[in-house]
């Protein structure tokens, strides 16, 4: 008897705790106002030329959140995984679970006058074990450049214009629903020097310095990077998609108003950020945020 009257007052805290905690649907509905009034403020700000290019995207929700849309790979030729061995490739990878993964395809490409070499290591039963490792020519060998995690492609060399430098797509599962993507840049001015310092010092010889990491994105949930020539000038933009936080502003005039503290809030909304790069300064540069 003394069990069941515990268990009662058990149900009966916990009933009154929801009830107590529950938002009242006015204060939903008012908070949705709130939320797409700084949506439509924040969308109308932006320039005439952003508002154009992100008319002309079209989105679509995508369950793979790792995803590149029209990646613009270079072109790579497919060579035998028997040749991995005689460059310097491994056979197999051992994944941080003590997986063993094998080697099951090697390309060469060629792109700002540099020989690279791309190897994919894939696992049928489990894509997280998957991983790709991009490597480039220095005189008589191949140097380990980058590595990529956690699904198939995660690391590519990218063409983005006709005149442009060699860039790196590098992506790593984060775990979740989170991708970290960073996209580095061939320092073609850097490169020139390779073999003044192969004739001095080869065994100083560091290939890190040869790139620069010029572009960090991260993408949630039902995020996806894309590219495309939104201005139509034969360079292509980076689009990275993904749901982000509460703005901060918007977020202070919530919690003051309806006493709330930082655990209340989720996320907020699927937003889509343009960079565009600029050749005179190298680097990338936003050209607008748009919220849907």
């Amino acid at each position: 008897m003394k069990f069941f009257a515990v268990l009662l007052l058990s149900t009966l805290s916990t009933f009154t705790a929801f009830r107590a905690w529950a938002i009242p649907p006015q204060e939903v509905q008012d908070r949705k106002e709130m939320a797409q009034v700084w949506v439509d403020r924040h969308n109308g700000d932006l320039s005439d030329d952003a508002k154009a290019y992100f008319k002309a995207i079209k989105f679509k929700k995508h369950a793979f959140y790792a995803s590149s849309w029209h990646k613009p790979v270079v072109r790579m030729k497919r060579l035998s995984t028997g040749q991995a061995a005689r460059m310097g490739v491994p056979a197999s990878v051992n994944h941080k679970d003590g997986s063993i993964v094998p080697l099951t395809s090697l390309y060469v490409s060629h792109a700002s006058n540099e020989e690279f070499l791309t190897a994919n290591y894939s696992d049928e039963i489990d894509r997280l074990h998957c991983s790709t490792d991009i490597y480039i020519k220095i005189g008589l060998q191949y140097r380990h450049l980058f590595h990529g995690e956690g699904y198939p492609g995660c690391a590519r060399v990218l063409s983005l214009g006709k005149d442009l430098p060699a860039f790196f797509e590098v992506s790593t599962y984060g775990g979740g629903t989170r991708c970290d993507r960073t996209i580095y840049r061939l320092d073609t001015e850097a490169i020139k020097a390779k073999n003044d310092e192969l004739y001095d010092h080869p065994e100083l010889i560091d290939v890190q310095k040869y790139v620069k990491d010029e572009l960090e994105i991260h993408n949630w949930l039902e995020g996806f990077t894309a590219y495309k020539d939104v201005n139509k000038d034969g360079t292509l933009e980076v689009i990275n998609s993904s749901v982000v936080l509460y703005p901060p502003d918007l977020k202070t005039k919530v919690k003051e108003r309806y006493k709330m503290v930082d655990n209340d809030f989720g996320a907020f909304r699927q937003t889509a950020v343009i960079y565009q790069w600029d050749d005179g300064k190298s680097k990338f540069v936003p050209l607008g945020e748009h919220f849907y």
